[in-house]
Order: C-alpha cells, then structure tokens, then sequence
C-alpha cells in the first residue's frame, strides 16, 4: 500500500478530519512493536506525513508525534534521517506544555 498517499490524502478530505486519528492511532500502535519499525521506516514518506499530521491536526498531533519517537528507537542503535518537517514537529510539540510532561 502507499501509505504517504493515502495519509496525503486524508489530510486533504473532509472525512480526513474525522478518520485521520484513527489512522495515526494504527501507526502509533504498529510502531509500539519493535519488529514492524524497520518495515514502517522503509515506507517513503511515511514520517513526513506523520509529522505533517502532528503539526496540522491537533486531534490526531499525539498519536503521530509517539509514532515518531517510537520509530527514531530501532533496536540496533540506529535511527532515520530527519527532514525539515521531523525537525518542526519534534520542536514543535516540545514547546508545547502537555508534551513536555510526557
């Protein structure tokens, strides 16, 4: 499937709105297991859609941001290349208050 497509595209659609938490939520729970994280990384465009979500819809800002910070710990040490967007909605959430407390 091409995810970055399909996230793009729920950004856009007004039914977006409504399903793009749940969407996030998938994500954020699939990279809760160390085994798909690799999988999910090697999707193009995937993590800069979910930091184009996180930064663009609030309902669904904590379930990207957590997918983000669950993909950045592969278990070998190693971790993406961050984008420009990655960077902007890590910095982002961490100037907001309820983030900071995590």
């Amino acid at each position: 499937p091409d995810y970055p497509r399909l996230l793009r595209a729920l950004l856009r659609s007004p039914a977006g709105n409504r399903a793009f938490p749940h969407v996030a939520a998938v994500l954020r729970e699939q990279s809760d297991v160390p085994a798909n994280r690799r999988a999910l990384l090697l999707f193009p465009g995937l993590l800069n859609s979910l930091g184009l979500v996180s930064l663009e819809r609030e309902a669904a800002r904590g379930e990207a941001l957590e997918a983000l910070r669950n993909l950045a710990d592969l278990d070998d040490g190693s971790t993406f290349l961050a984008t420009e967007i990655i960077f902007t909605a890590l910095a982002t959430a961490a100037a907001l208050p309820e983030e900071k407390d995590r």
